[in-house]
């Protein structure tokens, strides 16, 4: 189980190349990994994210508060909300999963090639070392490109992990320290574009199904 405090922003449309400069501004640009993930859209749920990764296993995340709006340097705005996430890698329970849904509800394939940067918050302050690497209290920092259909969009997202006390004081001051370390990022990051996975999915999915309807 894996307690998180995230805030993440979705812009539609093909990613800019000025955004990923900025993103890597000063860093040695790692490759980017591609996957096809499939996520079980709830109809008016947007508290709880069921994700199938193709292969290797499962995540069941739920929202445990209803998340705070929070007001950065340069004018980033965005929703701050805490997860917890199971995962499960058992292949018995993977054969069978992805065929069951609750009524109403659909698997949508989510296409990624995403970039990650991690810092460790274990001395205090956001210190960059390699994602994925062992820490009391992290933040992932993700660029992605996403597809749904034959729709492009790309997301920017903070994930802080760890211990669950330090999660929002730990995110907070990854963002401020990720945003003003760089120079001013080329786009607004603005609360009207800020939403978790399923959030987005959920009116990404109720567009496309309006306007083929």
């Amino acid at each position: 189980m894996l307690h998180t405090a995230e805030i993440r922003w979705f812009v539609p449309g093909s990613l800019p190349g000025p955004v990923l400069d900025w993103f890597w501004q000063g860093k040695t640009a790692q490759p980017a990994g591609a996957r096809e993930d499939r996520y079980l859209v709830l109809p008016g749920c947007e508290t709880v994210g069921v994700k199938l990764r193709v292969g290797t296993g499962f995540d069941v995340k739920a929202r445990v508060d209803c998340g705070v709006v929070r007001e950065y340097p340069l004018g980033v705005v965005g929703l701050v909300e805490r997860w917890v996430k199971w995962s499960c890698d058992d292949p018995r329970l993977l054969s069978g999963f992805a065929d069951a849904s609750a009524d109403g509800a659909a698997w949508v394939g989510v296409w990624k090639e995403r970039r990650l940067r991690g810092f460790s918050l274990d001395s205090g302050s956001p210190v960059e070392f390699t994602a994925y690497a062992s820490t009391r209290v992290g933040c992932h920092v993700e660029l992605t490109r996403v597809r749904v259909g034959d729709m492009d969009a790309w997301t920017l997202g903070l994930e802080a992990y760890g211990v669950p006390q330090r999660l929002r004081e730990a995110l907070d001051q990854t963002v401020a320290a990720f945003f003003t370390t760089l120079p001013p990022p080329p786009v607004l990051f603005v609360r009207s574009a800020s939403a978790s996975y399923p959030a987005w999915l959920a009116r990404v999915t109720s567009s496309v199904s309006t306007s083929g309807s």
